[in-house]
């Protein structure tokens, strides 16, 4: 149990340092865990909520907030969710997995190549 703990706390790091967390969460998850593709998802997902929960009393006691975007945001961040929900039960575990990694390879390779203001 501690090595799990201590995973999540390394991923807690490097995701406050803005490296990709969540991916790394689901690599570990799925590659040293063993763990199903979806529920390393589903942890991920839940990890991730927590997360942003603990942060949230930060956010609104520092920082202006948009809060009509964060709305807009919202609604289709449920729709997202409510569709890949959809998908995910349609789709076999195979095909999840490269559309996972196809997406981290992108999403690298536009923050490694990504022009600095």
């Amino acid at each position: 149990m501690l090595i799990y703990s201590l995973a999540a706390f390394a991923v807690s790091v490097l995701a406050g340092t803005g490296v990709g967390g969540g991916g790394l969460f689901v690599i570990y998850l799925t590659m040293i865990c063993g763990m199903a593709q979806a529920k390393a998802q589903a942890v991920n997902l839940v990890f991730f909520i927590s997360a942003s929960l603990a942060a949230l009393p930060y956010h609104l006691t520092h920082r202006k907030m948009n809060t009509r975007l964060i709305l807009f945001c919202t609604v289709f961040a449920i729709a997202g969710t409510l569709i890949g929900g959809i998908l995910r039960s349609m789709l076999p575990e195979r095909a999840l997995q490269v559309s996972f990694g196809v997406m981290l390879v992108i999403t690298g390779t536009r923050t490694l190549f990504k022009k600095r203001k």
